[in-house]
């Protein structure tokens, strides 16, 4: 059962801890992200990009609906998403990272809506993916980073 995610990309020669926050910005005077933290961040970005994934829903009849994103979890296809970019679709269209036409069919392989999360799985191999962190480092003020965009794959 899928309950929670959490992604990692560590760097070379360099493990984040707890007590080394990645410096954010300060809502409270609205002044925007230091230089460390943004190169940080876009390395982050430039790492975990090639395994974002564009999901497209069809109805019955063929036409493309919702729109959403998703992320490769193994090199053999499984993605990782939310119930709510699968639960009305009759058939799914799958988008990788650096492709502009070529859809992969895809199937639903389990979906929790009441926990809002999907496993579904595209034919193929040697896919890239990003691989689970451990949610038991987090701690209460962590920077946080969605990557993923529902009308293209990063």
């Amino acid at each position: 059962m899928l309950i929670s995610i959490l992604l990692t990309a560590g760097t070379a020669g360099a493990t984040p801890q707890p007590t080394d926050p990645i410096p954010g910005p300060n809502p409270a005077d609205e002044t925007p992200p230091d230089d460390e933290w943004s190169e940080r961040a876009n390395a982050l970005v430039q790492q975990l990009c090639p395994a974002v994934v564009l999901i497209q829903q069809f109805d019955e009849e063929g036409f493309g609906g919702w729109h959403g994103s998703g992320f490769l979890i193994s090199e053999d296809g499984y993605i990782v998403t939310v119930a709510h970019n699968v639960e009305y679709a009759a058939t799914l269209a799958i988008l990788l990272y650096g492709e502009t036409f070529n859809f992969l069919p895809a199937s639903v392989i389990v979906s929790e809506p009441e926990k809002d999360v999907a496993l579904i799985k595209i034919e193929g191999a040697n896919f890239p993916y990003v691989e689970f962190g451990d949610s038991d480092t987090l701690q209460t003020d962590d920077m946080l980073m969605a990557i993923g965009h529902p009308g293209a794959p990063c």
